[in-house]
This record gives C-alpha cells, sequence and structure tokens, in this order.
C-alpha cells in the first residue's frame, strides 16, 4: 500500500472524536492528541520491528495508551520503545499482550463474533457517553479492553459486561480511568 495513501488514511480516521470527547478535553488537546496518534502510528508502520497493524494506538491528553495482541516480547518492547521516542507524549501506558500464533478462520470468526457482542453489551451501558475511548480485541476467546474512561464505576461495568459474554475465556483488563 502506498504509505501516502496509508497515512492519510490514518490521519482521517483519527480526525473522528470519541463520543463526547469535547467535553472532557478542549479542541487544541484534541488536535495535539491527534497529531500524536498519527505520528506514532506513522513511526509504527516504519518499523520492521512492529506488526503495525496489531497494535491500537489511542490518546488523551498526550497520555498514549498502546494496546492489541503481538507476537513477542520483543515486539512489544519495540512498540514501547517508539512510542517513548515521539515527541509530545506525556506518559505511555502499556496495554499490550503477548499472545503468539495463528488462528483458523473459525476462530477468527467466532473472535469476531464475540467482539460484536461485547461491542453491543458496551453500547448499552449507562455512562458511556463518558467513555474517552474504549477499545475491544478478541484472539482465541481472550478479550482485551483498552482504552480511557473518565470513572472507575464505568471501567467495572464495561469489564463485566466482557465478561458475561458467551465465549469469552478471560479478559485483559487494561482500560485507564482518566477524570
Amino acid at each position: 500500500m502506498n504509505r501516502a495513501i496509508l497515512y492519510s488514511t490514518i490521519a482521517a480516521i483519527s480526525l473522528v472524536p470519541a463520543p463526547d470527547a469535547g467535553a472532557q478535553r478542549s479542541a487544541g488537546e484534541s488536535v495535539d492528541d491527534t497529531t500524536i496518534a498519527v505520528s506514532l502510528k506513522a513511526a509504527l508502520v516504519d518499523s520492521d520491528a512492529v506488526e503495525a497493524g496489531r497494535v491500537n494506538v489511542e490518546v488523551y491528553k498526550r497520555i498514549v495508551q498502546l494496546s492489541g495482541y503481538v507476537a513477542t516480547d520483543e515486539q512489544k518492547a519495540a512498540a514501547l520503545e517508539i512510542a517513548d521516542g515521539v515527541e509530545g507524549i506525556a506518559g505511555v501506558e502499556d496495554a499490550l499482550v503477548v499472545m503468539d500464533g495463528k488462528r483458523s478462520l473459525g476462530r477468527t470468526i467466532d473472535d469476531e463474533t464475540i467482539n460484536g457482542k461485547i461491542k453491543l453489551k458496551i453500547a448499552d451501558i449507562s455512562g458511556m457517553g463518558e467513555a474517552i475511548g474504549v477499545v475491544t480485541h478478541v484472539r482465541n476467546g481472550e478479550v482485551l479492553l483498552g482504552g480511557f474512561v473518565e470513572t472507575e464505576q464505568l471501567r467495572s461495568d464495561i469489564v463485566a459486561a466482557a465478561s458475561s459474554v458467551d465465549g469469552v475465556v478471560k479478559v485483559h483488563d487494561r482500560i485507564a480511568v482518566q477524570p
């Protein structure tokens, strides 16, 4: 894929604000966060040490959270090191989980079905408008929850919703509470 198209796509996706994001941060903070996210994702794409497609980047008030399933400890370390090198970042939160192995087509479909059910349950939680950005990843029935919320109660409700979905084997809770 042409890098210019990739960077344009990353920039366009990053400009879509999270629900009620304007209520938690100023326009300037949103622009700063978007700039950081695009810069970091581009750095991850340029790296040979990281599978950038497996790493999600969330930014809230210059705090970066990397989430996703990576194949090795070396990939995890490389992603975190790259994030530390991006200008403007106030801190980096590690929500990466090392899980190697390929999935069959059937397992991938099962994981995507579980992910869809989790997202529907999360959308029904009262107070989700306060969620700054919650991401879900499912691999081999294990759920990784990442992103930012404003309250511990909301984080707890999201974890409970994910845990209640049939087929979930384990939940990795990496949601950060950022008031």
